[in-house]
């Protein structure tokens, strides 16, 4: 039931994380978003090299929280940059 009301009330996004020491920093992305109980559909790590990486996260998020989180996944420790796609209509668009 649960995922039922996540469907209605919550829109898809992404986010590309690039990350320094990508596996600690992918450890604290998912501290962050279990804390804030996100829902994540599914979660992808590209090493770049032994020090950088590539995280994208596709979850579900209400619209109204999707831009505070991205400011705070910048925040967190190992972070470089981070990108948000969002749902505007079918398909994800770069916000």
């Amino acid at each position: 039931m649960n995922s039922l009301i996540d469907e209605i009330t919550k829109r898809p996004c992404a986010f590309i994380v690039r990350t320094h020491n990508p596996l600690l920093t992918q450890g604290e992305v998912v501290k962050f978003l279990l804390e804030r109980q996100i829902s994540v559909s599914n979660m992808h790590l590209q090493c770049l090299t032994e020090r950088q990486g590539i995280l994208i996260i596709h979850c579900l998020l209400e619209k109204d929280k999707s831009r505070h989180t991205l400011h705070l996944l910048e925040k967190l420790k190992g972070v470089i940059e981070v990108e948000l796609l969002e749902n505007k209509t079918t398909n994800l668009v770069k916000g």
